[in-house]
């Protein structure tokens, strides 16, 4: 089997299992609650940051994009995602998928293609963009890139942000 086929073949048995995996988060993350005194509780609220931007490199394009799409979508943001322009097939596969999925709203996985890094660059400098790099998003705390926490004081009567 030479090279291209066994990437693909990486590709296709990695995904599925990934995209479960932050599925299923998207159940199970609320935030926290705690007794921080008697009387006295503590929450943590998770909200969406807003864009995340997303710059895939060529190598196993599919499966660098979900590990950074998947936790991006599952904390309820947006993104923008820059794809190599050399899997432009795999790129247009991808993002077909993503325009026919009548379960994903219009606009929240926005995408191109280029070779050149600029729009790469844009997304990476611009502050209020947090930016997953290389498909790095982490496992467990992959969603703590693209969500703000709120800590909110509760006491008997008042709530205090």
């Amino acid at each position: 089997m030479d090279g291209s086929r066994r990437r693909a073949r990486f590709e296709a048995e990695t995904v599925p299992s990934r995209l479960r995996y932050f599925a299923s988060l998207v159940r199970t993350e609320h935030g926290r609650a705690l007794e921080a005194a008697p009387g006295q509780g503590s929450l943590v609220l998770r909200r969406p940051r807003g864009v995340a931007g997303i710059v895939v490199p060529r190598r196993s394009p599919v499966v660098l994009l979900v590990c950074s799409l998947a936790p991006a979508l599952a904390a309820g943001t947006t993104s923008v995602v820059r794809m190599p322009g050399q899997t432009a097939r795999v790129n247009a596969l991808v993002f077909g998928i993503f325009s026919e999925t009548e379960s994903l709203p219009r606009g929240v996985v926005n995408g191109f293609t280029e070779e050149d890094g600029a729009g790469a660059r844009y997304l990476v400098a611009a502050a209020d963009v947090p930016c997953a790099l290389d498909g790095a998003a982490r496992e467990a705390s992959a969603m703590d890139d693209f969500v703000e926490c709120e800590r909110v004081t509760i006491t008997p009567g008042t709530i205090q942000r």
